[in-house]
């Protein structure tokens, strides 16, 4: 989570948090990972980027973009991923 001063608390990153038109919430972190949760808190999936990932996660239509410090662009269908 954030702090007041928006630095990191353990991996989560200082961009924040974007909830999607379905309920669920998008956060990148220091390690480079996007996780997607449930609103009960439970992880639907996540991805591993290759670089941090610094800002909040934007949300159009059926895509989750993030942008990370490896200088790329990430769009990431919002589909739950195959176990």
């Amino acid at each position: 989570m954030a702090t007041a001063s928006d630095e990191p608390v353990g991996s989560i990153n200082r961009g924040g948090m974007t909830v999607g038109p379905d309920g669920t919430l998008y956060v990148g972190d220091v390690l480079g990972v996007l996780h997607a949760l449930d609103a009960s808190g439970e992880v639907r999936w996540t991805f591993r980027a290759l670089g941090e990932i610094r800002g909040r996660p934007a949300v159009s239509d059926s895509l989750v973009y993030i942008g990370s410090a490896d200088l790329r662009l990430y769009a990431l269908s919002t589909a739950p991923r195959p176990e």
